[in-house]
């Protein structure tokens, strides 16, 4: 009983936290990868904190990293969340340094982690800071017209017998090699404009072969040749990036079947509320968020809003917060020492206002 109440345990933190993999894909000189030790996700960004030379706000006992030159960090990030899988197998690449990953945490509150650093460590400069969902094809890359412009992107799907394109799974895989494929050959021909003192971050999010794994099986031929194209994707991603910063990029790939975990559960909840009734909900169906306008008061009145604050709201209601309970209790104690005062030694305001003023003649 109590092994089975173990073994249930262990695949309930499995189901919720799931499991990964980080690989250094390329590393400045500045940086020096040791050893093989797990790390948390959450703890990722301090990881690419310390190794951009930023204040880290979380320390750990993770001494897989060393800074070796601190005068010559990365001038840019460049991050690979491949969504779905543990790991890459044996098609990773070998001679790369690799870490077990712990994924408690999801890939966008570190993007946005990063971002937020970034922007607060060089407020006034022109840093390249892009999150490219590559399942949402070229209409994801109309948010970075003035980063990528002229960008196009050639859709060759190869011929396989593996891989065929009538099949929407790999066909969407192929979309999304291709405008990770393109996205690097457009930053290598950006090299000129690069070379400045500015630190960016390119931040990919690779969703579909996780896809494919499930349509083909995760040991099929499919699955293994869909492995091997990404590879040979994130090597060009890799060399191109090396042109593009002179070497001075730390490129990573991060795998993870967090998000795999809760397309699943996403999947039974909705099949759940399908079984039992319920209509699903098509695209052309879906309901419209209505514009809602915080400085109309008509608004605020029809949807109930709360009042609109600003960044410095939290500051000053801490400040008031803590100066209000230390007045408090000064003035507790202030009101206790007094009440047990004693008026015949104590104070001198007792005894110049007593019915009979002691004199000295």
């Amino acid at each position: 009983m109590s092994l089975r109440v173990i073994l249930y345990t262990c695949s309930l933190i499995s189901f919720v936290y799931g499991a990964g993999e980080l690989l250094i894909l390329n590393s400045p000189d500045s940086l020096r990868w040791k050893g093989n030790p797990s790390l948390d996700e959450s703890m990722l960004k301090e990881v690419y904190s310390a190794a951009m030379g930023y204040t880290i706000e979380k320390n750990s006992n993770w001494n897989g990293m060393y800074i070796q030159d601190p005068f010559n960090y990365p001038e840019a990030l460049v991050h690979v969340a491949i969504e779905g899988v543990t790991n890459l197998g044996k098609y990773s690449p070998l001679d790369v340094p690799k870490y077990p990953l712990n994924t408690d945490e999801d890939e966008f509150s570190t993007w946005r982690a990063m971002k937020h650093r970034v922007i607060e460590r060089h407020p006034e400069d022109n840093n390249t800071l892009v999150r490219v969902e590559l399942s949402g094809g070229l209409q994801e890359l109309n948010k970075y017209r003035d980063i990528l412009n002229d960008l196009s992107v050639e859709l060759n799907y190869p011929s396989s017998e593996e891989l065929q394109v009538d099949i929407e799974e790999n066909r969407k895989f192929f979309e999304e090699i291709a405008v990770m494929n393109a996205i690097s050959e457009k930053i290598k021909m950006m090299k000129d404009n690069l070379q400045d003192a500015n630190q960016d971050i390119y931040w990919f999010v690779f969703t579909s072969l996780h896809a494919v794994s499930d349509f083909h099986g995760p040991d099929s031929r499919a699955t293994a040749q869909a492995r091997e194209i990404l590879i040979d994707s994130l090597q060009k991603l890799t060399h191109n990036m090396n042109q593009a910063y002179n070497g001075r990029v730390l490129v990573t790939a991060v795998t993870s079947d967090a998000s795999h975990t809760r397309r699943a559960r996403a999947l039974l909840a909705e099949d759940n509320v399908n079984a039992s009734g319920a209509s699903a909900t098509t695209e052309s169906s879906k309901s419209t968020v209505p514009t809602v306008n915080l400085n109309n008061p008509q608004d605020v009145t029809k949807w109930n809003l709360a009042a609109d604050y600003n960044e410095n709201y939290p500051v000053i209601f801490n400040i008031i917060l803590w100066f209000g309970v230390a007045f408090f209790f000064s003035l507790l104690a202030v009101s206790y020492v007094i009440a047990t005062m004693d008026p015949g030694r104590d104070s001198i305001i007792y005894r110049m206002t007593s019915n009979r003023m002691k004199k000295d003649n």
